[in-house]
């Protein structure tokens, strides 16, 4: 396993183990879509990871079921994860400070699995 001061390219389970080692914790995906579920992956791919219960094991599987290769993640010491509906509640916050009226600005997504709309 390579320490997290190497350079290369390191597997997620590795590079979640060693940066837990040193007190950080994965909270999400620095791009925003890829932190809803809902958004990337089919029901049927859902279902399949929620049998997963090793939070690393599941990261690494969710991987190959969108086809990543090369992941931006954020870590933080002592912070909590929040779950699909809490990030979703804030992602829904987010509109509510339109920069014009909120009939006139569309805030709309398409992601690999459908398009999705913020009102």
């Amino acid at each position: 396993m390579n320490s997290v001061g190497e350079l290369g390219p390191m597997c997620v389970t590795d590079v979640r183990a060693a940066l837990r080692s040193v007190g950080l914790d994965p909270v999400g995906s620095a791009k925003l879509m890829e932190n809803f579920d809902s958004f990337v992956l089919r029901e049927a791919q859902r279902k399949t990871l929620a049998d997963i219960a090793d939070p690393d094991a599941r990261e690494l599987a969710r991987d190959f079921l969108i086809n990543q290769s090369f992941r931006r993640d954020v870590y933080v010491r002592h912070g909590s994860a929040l779950d699909e509906n809490g990030r979703r509640s804030r992602l829904q916050a987010i509109g509510s400070h339109s920069p014009g009226p909120r009939n006139m600005v569309k805030y709309e997504r398409k992601t690999p699995c459908r398009s999705i709309a913020i009102r």
